[in-house]
């Protein structure tokens, strides 16, 4: 029988060359190492989550730890992040119950991804059709 080698780059674990942000099951978002390695450079000890409504658009920023607004980084022992994010994956609507990586562009030291819509709930007023009056129950 002939032996074939296993490519570790295929099936296993790999370090992130782009910056990528991990929206994980338990609702916590992690960063890939590439990602947490820029918010560090710019002292983040805590992250600023901002998002664009309208354009599904996440944006991380680093902030000082006297910045309460922020959320606390918890940095990895092999160079990732991560911090709980379920109230505000809640508030936009997240509807995932697996795992979602999303590449994240930088700007100014801020990482910028957009989330597609598919992994979010309808809005409210994008459920009910505009103009349409709906019934009241009778009594």
């Amino acid at each position: 029988m002939a032996f074939k080698i296993f490519d570790a780059s295929v099936g296993g674990r790999r370090r992130q060359t782009e910056p990528t942000i991990i929206v994980q099951p338990d609702l916590r978002i992690r960063l890939s190492a590439k990602a947490a390695e820029i918010l560090q450079a710019a002292g983040a000890s805590r992250v600023l989550v901002m998002w664009d409504a309208s354009a599904h658009k996440l944006a991380l920023a680093a902030t000082p730890d006297t910045d309460l607004r922020g959320y606390r980084l918890g940095y990895g022992k092999l160079g990732g992040a991560k911090f709980p994010a379920k109230a505000f994956l809640k508030k936009i609507g997240w509807n995932q119950e697996s795992m979602v990586r999303l590449t994240a562009n930088v700007t100014k030291g801020t990482l910028e991804t957009v989330i597609p819509s598919e992994y979010l709930e309808p809005a409210p007023d994008e459920k009910a059709s505009p103009g349409v009056r709906r019934k009241k129950p009778e009594r």
